[in-house]
């Protein structure tokens, strides 16, 4: 769970917070299988 003052903190400090869903769809869709089977093993069980 993020906290309040340290989620205040890194949105300070981030640039473009807003485009952070983009960037991690992004990084998503370039991932290729072992490197989604190796960071999120629980959902190929």
């Amino acid at each position: 769970i993020i906290r309040e003052e340290s989620l205040e903190k890194a949105i300070e400090h981030y640039p473009d917070v807003d485009a952070i869903p983009e960037r991690n769809i992004a990084r998503m869709k370039a991932l290729g299988p072992d490197e989604r089977k190796r960071l999120f093993p629980y959902l190929f069980g």
